[in-house]
């Protein structure tokens, strides 16, 4: 269960990073090839995240708040162990994988947001 349109939106936003890496990666920043397969990783994540702060509003309104906050933090949490755990084994450049990491998830936190105030300003039906 999902919001309606937001697969589509986090499909868009998907296609739109991986365009985006592609660009940046040609235009001469050089991006470790992890990167590529980040974005769709994130996807699958936030779209689970989704769908437990959706479930959590529907079992308790009450709830939504701790599994919205939960699940920002727990995508932030994964998203440091991940960095923290690939630069140690991997010696690359931390600035450009930080950087693509940080505009990932941000990009997603926001379409969360974003696709969340919608959900939550329609009335709901009785």
């Amino acid at each position: 269960m999902t919001t309606p349109g937001y697969f589509i939106k986090l499909l868009s936003l998907t296609v739109a990073l991986i365009i985006a890496i592609f660009i940046v990666d040609k235009s001469g920043i050089e991006l470790p090839k992890m990167v590529y397969a980040i974005v769709p990783a994130f996807a699958v994540l936030t779209l689970m995240m989704h769908r437990m702060t959706l479930r959590a509003n529907q079992t308790s309104p009450q709830m939504f708040l701790t599994a919205f906050m939960a699940s920002v933090t727990i995508k932030l949490l994964l998203v440091l162990a991940f960095l923290t755990i690939y630069l140690l084994k991997i010696k690359v450049s931390a600035k450009e994988v930080g950087i693509s990491l940080f505009v990932i998830y941000m990009s997603y936190t926001i379409l969360e947001v974003i696709v969340m105030q919608t959900y939550l300003r329609k009335p709901s039906k009785k």
